[in-house]
């Protein structure tokens, strides 16, 4: 039985993924963030520094804030300051839905990161490509998270 809830999941998961391109007309942008119409093909996949989560500077984390996609497999990762996270994720043009997600439940000194981090990851609704930077919007289209692709 549980070999086949596995296979189940799995089957649900690579069904869940997509990166089909949306035909609704692309969100307005926030005024503070310089953004770009998102292609459909925009590539998600590998590490992201988490510079600001729901206004607040990421600077005072404990650990450094990251975000990491796997295209493969449509499911990601990263640390909240203190915590891991990890989930599923679906892509469709620039509509991004984050599923699934749970995280590791320690404590630390950088809590208001920590929280600032985990209430963007559970309002993400869109994703946009800046000059330097990729902005996650929240479904009133107010930029919620900024990412900057890791070295």
């Amino acid at each position: 039985m549980k070999k086949q809830f596995a296979i189940l999941a799995a089957a649900l998961a690579l069904v869940s993924c997509t990166g089909n391109k949306s035909n609704s007309a692309p969100a307005e942008a926030p005024a503070e963030a310089p953004v770009e119409t998102v292609a459909a093909s925009l590539d998600l996949n590998g590490t992201w520094a988490i510079t600001s989560a729901m206004g607040k500077s990421t600077e005072a984390a404990e650990e450094p804030t990251t975000i990491s996609f796997e295209s493969d497999s449509c499911t990601f990762n990263g640390c909240t300051s203190i915590n891991q996270f990890f989930g599923s994720y679906e892509l469709k043009g620039e509509q991004l839905t984050l599923q699934n997600v749970g995280s590791t439940k320690r404590m630390g000194q950088s809590q208001d990161v920590e929280n600032a981090v985990l209430e963007a990851i559970n309002s993400v609704a869109t994703i946009k490509a800046g000059d330097d930077a990729l902005y996650v919007l929240n479904c009133n289209n107010d930029t919620i998270m900024t990412l900057v692709k890791a070295q």
